[in-house]
């Protein structure tokens, strides 16, 4: 399965923004203006985590679905769970 985001490792730099490796902006987390009021620091600074982390959930979750095809177990609530995070990710 081909996926269209950006490849490789993702993190999460001092100013909230999510960066490839080669310091490339994929996002920005960061709470500005009158919204920022609404969004504390520390769950700006969580989401951007939870964005970083991304495209390793996504392989692990391919991982899994591919694991449990394998050992046939396709019917099963974990597979439903698995295949509609990866559709909903890519």
């Amino acid at each position: 399965m081909e996926t269209k985001h950006t490849k490789g490792e993702w993190n999460v730099s001092s100013s909230f923004l999510i960066v490839n490796k080669d310091g490339k902006v994929l996002a920005n987390c960061m709470p500005i203006g009158i919204e920022a009021l609404e969004v504390p620091v520390e769950e700006s600074f969580a989401n951007s985590k939870l964005i970083a982390a991304a495209p390793d959930m996504l392989k692990a979750l391919e991982f899994v679905k591919n694991m449990l095809e394998y050992e046939k177990m396709t019917n099963t609530e974990e597979y439903y769970l698995v295949s509609n995070a990866i559709k909903k990710a890519i």
